[in-house]
């Protein structure tokens, strides 16, 4: 059976709490560990997404955690029953060997520069990162998680809760309980996700949709069963889904190159991150690594997860079709996979964030996540003038050294385009734009 050693979290009994809950605290990898089948089982009863499962969430912090990053995953009992969890980590900023600035961030969430990559990134990962908790309990664990946030307030600077989705307990207690404290809470509009509520036959789906795109949905559907132009595949075995996965990955930095950017899979971390993450949900039966073949050459790859409901587009790598120019076989993949998803039950397919026509163009609906930042106003305000001369210049540092990686990226022998004259064009059209923008507001 397994057990934590005490030296791996502590214990905090909150007696004010009706509920009686008791908070955990996990602050090692060994403790992160240990919790893995408790955290199975919350999570299959709690109304979560698929970034807040264990799997997700231990990869993520394998590949980008460490460093200046600190483990502070808050657990909440029931009579020994793990009924909350609020994934965690502190980020310190340290400046001349003090801590300047302690950030309490979500796990899975946003990565800044992560250390030994190839590419200084800032990528969001966790589209969807809330509290997780048992059905019912939501209102007690979160005023349980607030009062343990302000006890503890000495602990960090600043709260930044990222990607909170509609309908999160934290959006409703949060602001409230944090001003009635003398606290700095701002919240505001994050990234916008696409989804299809599923609740109507095919026909009707497409009835939603403007002219414009019904027509090309049924164009291509229809041009690609006048010919068989291809064959769509899923991958079952470890060894599919690997080639499939590796496929996908050059097909997706091919693509990116030619537009004179060197692509996310540039950087081994995250590579690695996906790549395993990949491998994790397949053994959960969460994975739906779907190919579109032409011969015994893929045209096309999608990368999808399935859990609890809604089957979500997590990447895609597809090529331009050789065969008729009509037929672009990532769409078609894509409709296909919509169609299907229609007809076999599924709640909800979901493009997940990014602003991209094609995703705009066949929703049904749009979901705003929000951002909550929440400032300790009793150490901030002794502290802010510092932080903010420091961010500004590693700011500065962060974009040349940006720049200088992207071109030695794309100029090397690995790259299968050289972007150098696209992406100084690229560069020249962001200063010109940059420097009217100046112009204009002075």
């Amino acid at each position: 059976m397994k057990t934590l050693n005490k030296e791996s979290f502590i214990y905090i009994d909150d007696k004010s709490v009706s509920d009686n809950l008791q908070i955990q605290v996990i602050k090692s990898d060994n403790a992160f560990d240990l919790i893995s089948d408790e955290w199975h089982a919350l999570v299959e009863k709690a109304d979560i997404h698929y970034v807040q499962t264990y799997d997700w969430l231990r990869s993520w912090w394998k590949h980008f955690g460490g460093g200046q990053h600190r483990l502070h995953i808050i657990l909440f009992r029931h009579k020994q029953e793990l009924v909350g969890i609020m994934p965690m980590y502190l980020e310190t900023f340290k400046f001349v060997g003090l801590p300047l600035y302690r950030c309490l961030r979500m796990l899975g969430g946003r990565v800044i520069q992560p250390s030994g990559g190839a590419l200084p990134v800032e990528l969001p990962f966790g589209d969807y990162l809330t509290l997780i908790a048992f059905p019912g309990r939501e209102k007690i664990i979160t005023s349980t998680l607030i009062k343990y946030l302000m006890t503890n307030r000495h602990l960090f600077d600043r709260i930044w809760l990222e990607e909170i989705p509609e309908g999160s307990p934290l959006l409703a207690l949060t602001k409230i309980e944090f001003n009635d404290q003398n606290w700095n809470c701002n919240v505001r509009p994050a990234s916008k996700s696409y989804i299809i509520k599923i609740n109507s036959p095919w026909s009707s789906y497409l009835e939603k949709l403007s002219s414009k795109a019904r027509y090309q949905v049924r164009r291509t559907l229809r041009v690609n069963d006048e010919n068989q132009h291809f064959e769509r595949q899923l991958a079952h075995t470890e060894e599919e889904v690997l080639t499939a996965y590796m496929k996908l990955v050059e097909y997706h930095q091919q693509r990116w190159q030619s537009l004179g950017q060197p692509g996310i899979f540039s950087d081994d971390r995250i590579n690695n991150f996906f790549k395993d993450i990949t491998m994790h949900f397949h053994k959960k039966g969460w994975l739906q690594l779907e190919m579109l073949v032409k011969g015994n050459a893929y045209e096309a790859i999608d990368l999808l997860f399935c859990f609890h409901g809604t089957l979500y587009q997590v990447q895609r790598g597809y090529k331009d079709s050789p065969y008729d120019k009509r037929i672009g076989p990532g769409n078609l993949l894509l409709y296909l996979r919509i169609k299907e998803a229609i007809n076999s039950g599924v709640k909800v397919f979901d493009f997940l964030r990014g602003e991209i026509p094609y995703k705009r163009s066949l929703s049904t609906h749009t979901v705003q996540n929000k951002e909550i930042i929440i400032s300790n106003s009793q150490t901030w305000s002794n502290r802010i003038k510092i932080h903010q001369s420091m961010k500004y210049y590693y700011w500065f540092q962060y974009k040349l050294s940006h720049q200088m990686k992207i071109m030695k990226v794309i100029s090397s022998p690995k790259s299968t385009h050289s972007g150098r004259g696209i992406y100084a064009k690229y560069l020249c059209g962001k200063v010109s734009e940059k420097f009217y923008r100046l112009l204009k507001n002075n």
